[in-house]
């Protein structure tokens, strides 16, 4: 499924149900260790959740909108330089 994402899409990888791993009511299903180097192989990052607990859900979202703002900063940080530089930036389809 990761070879179908677009180009600079954000990814997270969500366990959930945590609390129940934590109560030792359940085990997990795939180890820690395997999920943080899959999110390192494909540049995601990784949460554990748990809504019973309410927990984790909130991090994830300010992680993406963090990750948009940057890309966002980025992008007009290049407008910039290519100001500054007087290098030509064509917006749009007209000028």
């Amino acid at each position: 499924m990761v070879e179908e994402a677009e180009q600079g899409c954000h990814m997270c990888l969500v366990g959930t149900k945590v609390d129940l791993v934590n109560e030792q009511l359940a085990q997990r299903a795939v180890r820690k260790e395997e999920v943080d180097a899959l999110a390192a192989k494909h540049k995601a990052h990784s949460f554990e959740t748990s809504a019973k607990q309410g927990s984790g859900v909130g991090e994830i979202f300010q992680c993406i909108v963090e990750g948009f703002q940057a890309r966002v900063q980025a992008v007009d940080d290049g407008r910039r330089q290519g100001l500054a530089t007087g290098a030509t930036h064509k917006q749009g389809g007209c000028c």
